[in-house]
């Protein structure tokens, strides 16, 4: 007959061997996740993470408004595309505004570049079209400027343009930072005096306190809780094996543990289904008018930080 060895470690402490295994697999896939994101800063919670940049960027089609982060009210959405549609049936021009979770580690310039490409904001020979982004995650937005307003609205003024749309952003009022440069862009285009400043309501707070963070980002934080609570009841299983604790009590601590962590992960579900930004839906505006009319860019434009 021969002689079984011991099993040491938690899960083969407080388990039987399949359910011991199990969740020692269980264990392992957090650790990967974990692994993941500390070296790689890849978000395990968005699908997007894993797709090219070409597929993160979705079809315009008739809108101007496109909201993948969830940041905006329906009502939000449709007030920016009234706007958008006031400045283009004004200025004969057109505008898109894109809103993400996250650029995945890509350059924003590089991002928004790819994104005015696809989606050819601005009529083919007059280049005239422009194109905002806002980076939820990263914090960081964009005007991208066609070729055709580039001496309309300089570098110089993009920039002007972000940084007076930072104090919205820091407290969160992404509707109005958006406002704001829909305005300023039709302020210059049809040459009136420039865009007005932000009004004395906008207070700087120097904390960026405007910004929730996703539900993505809420799942990792509690993720990476439950993994480091796993380490430790890794190694305090491999105690408890050394010293034989009788079956019963082994059984009892392991049900136990168990319910925690499912409790966990429960929360961690919940938190993506139910969450702040990102997900499946984006809410985003339309009307009849067609997308966008084969406008160039060139990498004219501004980025900035909130």
């Amino acid at each position: 007959m021969s002689k079984r060895g011991k099993r040491f470690g938690f899960w083969e402490s407080m388990f039987p061997n399949q359910l011991g295994n199990l969740c020692f697999i269980f264990f392992l896939v957090g650790l990967v996740m974990f692994v993941l994101h500390a070296g790689f800063d890849v978000n395990v919670f968005d699908p997007d993470a894993f797709k090219t940049v070409d597929e993160r960027i979705p079809a315009l089609g008739t809108r101007r408004v496109v909201d993948e982060a969830g940041v905006l009210t329906q009502d939000e959405v449709t007030a920016l595309t009234a706007q958008i549609d006031a400045y283009e049936a004004a200025s004969g021009a057109q505008m898109a505004v894109f809103i993400i979770q996250s650029l995945h580690g890509e350059a924003i310039e590089d991002f928004s570049l790819a994104v005015a490409e696809k989606w050819q904001i601005g009529w083919q020979g007059e280049d005239n079209g422009v194109l905002l982004l806002l980076a939820m995650e990263d914090r960081e937005n964009r005007l991208e400027i066609g070729y055709g307003l580039e001496g309309v609205i300089n570098d110089a003024r993009a920039g002007d343009i972000l940084r007076d749309m930072a104090p919205f952003l820091r407290q969160g009022k992404y509707a109005q930072a958006i406002s704001f440069a829909i305005a300023s862009v039709s302020a210059f285009v049809l040459n009136e005096n420039g865009p007005e400043k932000p009004g004395d309501d906008i207070e700087e707070d120097g904390e960026g306190g405007g910004y929730t963070a996703s539900a993505g980002n809420d799942a990792e934080g509690v993720l990476f809780c439950v993994i480091a609570i796993l380490i430790v009841l890794e190694i305090i299983g491999t105690i408890i094996a050394r010293l034989m604790i009788h079956p019963d009590a082994k059984k009892s601590v392991g049900l136990i543990v168990m319910i925690i962590v499912l409790r966990i992960l429960l929360e961690v579900l919940k938190g993506m289904a139910h969450g702040g930004g990102g997900g499946g839906s984006s809410r985003s505006g339309g009307s009849s008018r067609s997308g966008g009319g084969g406008g160039s860019f060139g990498g004219g434009g501004a980025s900035g930080k909130w």
